[in-house]
Formats: structure tokens, sequence, C-alpha cells
């Protein structure tokens, strides 16, 4: 979420979260990884994770899913373009911002 306000980010995560939870599915957001991954990292080695760190834990946690969220602007982000490899891989099935209206 490299370049974007990271309030907005989360306020946005948020509400997709409720939007796929209001629809029966259990929602893995990236922010809640990202901030217990840094307080595992706070508590166990007293410092940041840096992005290596975040990017492994996001396809960590991707190997439970079933599907993925795709927000716009996925594809100029390299995190991304990692989890849509892992999305083909794993067989997930994508959904893309760009084609849901709430």
């Amino acid at each position: 979420m490299k370049g974007y306000d990271e309030i907005k980010q989360r306020e946005k995560a948020d509400k997709w979260q409720k939007y796929w939870q209001e629809q029966g599915y259990i929602v893995v957001n990236p922010f809640i990884i990202g901030d217990k991954l840094r307080n595992s990292f706070d508590i166990i080695l007293n410092r940041e994770p840096e992005y290596a760190d975040y990017l492994k834990a996001d396809l960590e946690y991707l190997e439970s899913c079933t599907d993925i969220f795709f927000c716009y602007g996925w594809e100029n982000s390299y995190g991304c373009m990692e989890e849509a490899d892992k999305t083909i891989e794993k067989e997930l099935k994508p959904h893309f911002e760009s084609n849901i209206i709430i």
C-alpha cells in the first residue's frame, strides 16, 4: 500500500471486509496481518518488520484462502502481483473491485 494514505486504505479495507463478511466469507485483512506481524517483531526481535516480512506473511495467510480480492491498482503493486501468481498457482477464485458495486 506504499504511496497511499494508510488511514484511508485501512478504512477501505474495513469497508470491503464488512462487505465480504456479509456475503458469508471469513476475511483475512492484510492490515490485521501487518499489525500482528509488527507486534510480534516488536516483542520478539525488538525491530520493525521489513517489506519482505510483510509479503511473506501475506502469502502464508493466502495459503488458507479459497478466494482473493484485488482493489483498484493491484496491477501496479509488486505485492499484489506476487499474490496474483499465488492465486493462479493455488487456483483461488479472484474478485476485482472494478467488477463490484456496493
